[in-house]
């Protein structure tokens, strides 16, 4: 997956960085730590790891639970 499909997935989903960050996995209480991962990762700063790629295909396909981003929907 490219920066490039990695921020329209995110972008189908309606969602922010930080509630994308939350709904892939990474936590954090700092809400602009978990914005800067994702934007390191749309700039193409940080690698996009296999397991992100899958989890953001399949939220592009089949939308993201509303507990996965702990209730930022």
């Amino acid at each position: 997956m490219t920066p490039a499909e990695l921020r329209a997935a995110r972008e189908t989903c309606g969602l922010s960085q930080a509630d994308w960050a939350m709904a892939l996995g990474y936590r954090s209480t700092d809400r602009k730590n978990l914005r800067q991962q994702i934007n390191d990762m749309e700039g193409g700063r940080k690698p996009i790891t296999p397991q992100v790629a899958r989890l953001a295909e399949m939220f592009r396909r089949f939308g993201v639970p509303a507990d996965m981003t702990g209730g930022n929907l």
